[in-house]
């Protein structure tokens, strides 16, 4: 368990273990912060027969199916393509319907909640309401504004927030992961998100992109060139501009910072769609006075 989970956890486990655990719980917080093996925590302690305090007891007969990936009151969901289907929803709804074979709790994970499409996130509403005895429902989400307002009522919300900075950098370092303030900043503060991008050496860094921008700005370089070149990272250079956007403001805020600014929050959102020309929308971004001039 990640060391910044444990308070939440430990809250989580506690009403557990006195059986005031609500029927559905929606994680939800950034990508990077470990929800989904929060979400297999509680699952172990709800499903293990010998329980030691808040912690799964981890051998008992419930505990060895459960690490074997055998256990048969232990379901998951997963998106299939880019959606959670009706007919995923109404297999688990079955499964949990069911007797438990262990004769203690099932549990049901559905990871990426907010993949949800209308008629999936429908089939869920009634298991919500009702759920039969030792029926719990953990969903996980790093966007919980996406899902619909019915399922949300129906489920407790548990955020999972970012520790401060000082406990990332030295959990970072004691991963031996070689990692600076700027970037787990850019990375919301999220440890395992900044630990995957500084492993990852095909990674644009930030000294890069500031750079690159200051070529710009030289006409070493051009728009089109760059956004070519990192068409395939367009949403890492959305969040590096904002960066640098926001560090500019501070010597002075102009209206060409604030332009660039605002579009830079447009072409986030347009990159979330699908089939779009990535480099024309990067070109168009770091076009911008802000970063040309």
């Amino acid at each position: 368990m990640y060391p910044w989970l444990q308070n939440t956890y430990q809250g989580l486990a506690q009403r557990a273990i006195a059986g005031r655990l609500h029927h559905g719980i929606l994680l939800h917080g950034p990508q990077g912060l470990g929800k989904t093996e929060l979400a297999e925590k509680l699952a172990a302690l709800l499903l293990c027969q010998r329980p030691a305090a808040t912690e799964p007891c981890g051998a008992c007969q419930a505990c060895l199916l459960r690490v074997a990936g055998n256990h048969p009151d232990w379901h998951q969901i997963r998106r299939e393509k880019t959606q959670i289907s009706v007919d995923q929803i109404r297999d688990g709804i079955q499964k949990l319907s069911k007797t438990a074979q262990l004769s203690g709790n099932k549990v049901l994970i559905i990871h990426e909640a907010e993949c949800f499409n209308q008629a999936s996130a429908n089939a869920l509403l009634k298991t919500l309401e009702e759920p039969t005895r030792g029926t719990y429902i953990l969903l996980i989400t790093h966007a919980a504004n996406r899902l619909l307002p019915t399922i949300l009522s129906r489920c407790e919300k548990q955020p999972v927030t970012p520790p401060p900075l000082a406990e990332g950098l030295a959990w970072l370092a004691s991963q031996q992961v070689n990692c600076d303030e700027q970037t787990l900043a850019l990375c919301a503060n999220a440890p395992l998100r900044a630990k995957a991008w500084c492993e990852d050496e095909k990674r644009l860094r930030y000294d890069d992109f500031a750079g690159a921008l200051t070529q710009l700005q030289r006409f070493e370089q051009s728009p089109l060139a760059l956004a070519s070149q990192w068409q395939d990272q367009a949403e890492l250079v959305c969040g590096f501009s904002q960066y640098w956007l926001n560090h500019a403001m501070y010597s002075g805020q102009t209206d060409s910072l604030w332009s660039a600014y605002q579009l830079c929050l447009h072409t986030q959102k347009q990159l979330q769609q699908a089939g779009v020309n990535k480099t024309l929308l990067l070109t168009r971004l770091l076009s911008e006075p802000a970063f040309s001039q």
